[in-house]
């Protein structure tokens, strides 16, 4: 029992790291902020998962019921799969129309919001793979029982990715923001882009000018809501 649960941390430690850096770096790159100069592994987890866990299991639960409505749909007669994906035939093409899209978004398309689309691309084509590594057979020879395992487990760093990348866009459009008052930074109105570590980060609502500050060192800070 202490070498599975040893086995379980040290496959969840990595993977709550990937979850946490994903998202993070989806969200501030829309500012061009390298988060991890402001943050320590404490504030990595602990910053991500109240964010995350409000925001993105309705992305979790929307990727795994449209990624089983093409490839999880199991036949128990058959015991084979039996969704959209799993026709031969559908596969070949698919596979052709599938590179095909993520290349042209990844390459040709130059807006910020392919970011919201091509991580559940990417996560398709990974359970895809991972439902048919023979390693992976071997531990969860049921397929449907390998399916549910592996969407959830793709879902959350795919959601992360996306309703980051949501949220950024959201402040920095001016679409859904918190804003304050800081007469001893700007005479205008500072819209919050965000928290991390010991520092708020703020900006003018067109984007032009950012400000980190340290919290220690703001006599007063109050945050209004965009109505």
């Amino acid at each position: 029992m202490t070498e599975k649960i040893k086995l379980g941390l040290t496959v969840l430690i990595p993977y709550g790291l990937i979850c946490a850096c994903s998202w993070y770096i989806s969200y501030w790159s829309t500012f061009d902020i390298n988060p991890f100069d402001y943050l320590g592994i404490n504030d990595l987890i602990k910053g991500f998962i109240y964010p995350f866990a409000i925001s993105a299991l309705a992305s979790i639960f929307v990727n795994i019921i449209s990624t089983h409505s093409l490839i999880g749909a199991y036949n128990p007669e058959t015991r084979t799969p039996s969704g959209l994906l799993a026709n031969p035939k559908v596969q070949e093409w698919g596979k052709v129309i599938y590179v095909l899209l993520i290349l042209v978004l990844t390459i040709f398309v130059d807006s910020e919001t392919k970011w919201m689309v091509l991580p559940n691309l990417y996560s398709l084509g990974i359970v895809l793979y991972l439902l048919n590594n023979d390693k992976i057979k071997e531990y969860f020879p049921r397929y449907a029982l390998r399916f549910m395992i592996i969407s959830l487990c793709i879902a959350i760093p795919t959601a992360s990715i996306t309703f980051a990348k949501s949220n950024s866009l959201n402040v920095k459009h001016n679409l859904k923001y918190q804003y304050t008052f800081q007469k001893d930074i700007s005479g205008d109105t500072l819209k919050v882009i965000g928290k991390l570590g010991d520092y708020i980060f703020l900006s003018t609502i067109d984007n032009k000018i950012k400000y980190a500050k340290s919290l220690d060192k703001m006599t007063y800070f109050e945050i209004f809501e965009k109505k």
